[in-house]
């Protein structure tokens, strides 16, 4: 037993001394629970009870247990407090003078960005708890690829603006890489980037309700997307409308990869072309059909076939219906495009005027005389008959 002691009830009428560098320097930037933490924690360091924990810090408080070990995390990353020990967790709260002595002295990024981690946790709010390999991660930005720290903290700020708070920091080194290749160093430079990074992520929000997808923007796909506009050339509206070729596949920036590296490779980029260019597939591919080949996809012969046909002044009607008749004989392109001719020397290249030739050679047809048709025979009439001469036909008979 202590030799000496406070009496009884002495702590509730006694007061607990909280620093002016306290208030101005760390509560007014700090959620409110936790600043109930730290001075019902300070009071008790003033005035231990034997009995406290964590348990009893929070119902005295109102709060859920989590969110006390939340606050004395929050002040331990601020330096205020130190953990002591974890089972049970008990914390030291540590001398702000002395940590101000501490800040000019030692080079640890604990003191020596104190108000930095003040202004980045400011930007979360109580809405999320910073832990320390995320200001270990900012830190990188900072030391190694040289980002000024305000820099950094309008880095984080459009990305709370673009995605919300719960983002990995992870997801942010290649910004920050690209940032510091593009040689960011002001506040006006740092504005404009967040500008351009807002501006992307909402146009790939957008190819995903395209697409039908739900999820957060994925480091993968913000990858693509700089390919297609930065490398490619394709623009928002060229991307949505490639879009609509997925609804045959899966629907992912993969397959939508493929389609634009294909329209890439043809040279088309611009909305129009890609519209026109996927309007031209879906003929082959409608042709295709008609020819009754549904399992086979467009190929440059059957585009540049089709092609061809069009500039001739086939209307797609003409070309749809030579394809059904084609169909009955087995639907091959090479009888297609054999039909075709033939309709063309006809001047059947409207639809009316294709239905009024097939019209007009039906009916030749039903009109040919009889005496023109070859007779009907039975497999027993086709035989070959033997030609004889007239010595032959009288040695048959002298025979006889």
């Amino acid at each position: 037993m202590p030799v000496f002691g406070f009496a009884d009830k002495y702590a509730m009428f006694d007061a607990t001394p909280v620093e002016n560098l306290f208030i101005q320097e760390y509560m007014v930037r700090a959620d409110g629970d936790f600043v109930k933490v730290y001075l019902y924690g300070l009071m008790q360091c003033y005035h231990p009870v034997h009995s406290a924990s964590l348990s009893t810090v929070a119902r005295d408080l109102g709060m859920e247990v989590s969110r006390v070990e939340n606050a004395f995390a929050y002040w331990e990353r601020m330096g205020l407090v130190q953990r002591v020990s974890d089972n049970p967790p008990s914390w030291a709260y540590r001398n702000l003078k002395q940590l101000e002595l501490m800040r000019a002295q030692d080079d640890d990024g604990l003191y020596r960005y104190a108000d930095f981690n003040n202004s980045l946790q400011a930007q979360f709010g109580a809405d999320r708890l910073l832990h320390p390999q995320d200001f270990e991660r900012v830190y990188d930005w900072i030391e190694g690829l040289g980002l000024p720290e305000e820099v950094v903290l309008m880095l984080v700020s459009g990305q709370i603006k673009a995605r919300g708070k719960k983002f990995p920091f992870k997801s942010i080194d290649p910004i920050a890489r690209a940032w510091a290749e593009a040689n960011v160093r002001t506040i006006a430079d740092a504005e404009e980037m967040s500008r351009m990074y807002t501006e992307r992520y909402q146009a790939i929000k957008q190819v995903y309700k395209k697409l039908g997808k739900r999820h957060q923007v994925s480091e993968p796909d913000e990858a693509l997307y700089e390919r297609w506009t930065r490398e490619w050339g394709f623009d928002l509206p060229a991307i949505l409308a490639a879009c609509d070729e997925t609804s045959k596949g899966v629907p992912t920036f993969g397959y939508l990869n493929g389609i634009l590296e294909r329209m890439h490779q043809q040279g088309l980029h611009s909305e129009e072309d890609l519209r026109a260019d996927l309007e031209a597939d879906r003929d082959v591919k409608a042709l295709l059909r008609e020819l009754g080949m549904r399992a086979a996809s467009p190929t440059d012969d059957s585009r540049s076939m089709l092609e061809g046909f069009l500039r001739e002044g086939f209307a797609r009607e003409t070309i749809a219906l030579a394809a059904t008749r084609v169909a009955r004989k087995g639907g091959r392109l090479d009888a297609l495009e054999r039909t075709l001719r033939i309709w063309k020397e006809a001047g059947a290249l409207s639809y009316e005027s294709a239905t009024a030739y097939l019209k007009r050679m039906d009916a030749q047809r039903k009109a040919q005389p009889a005496a023109t048709r070859a007779p009907k025979t039975v497999p027993a009439q086709r035989y070959t008959q033997r030609e004889y001469t007239r010595e032959e036909l009288d040695a048959l008979f002298e025979v006889i």
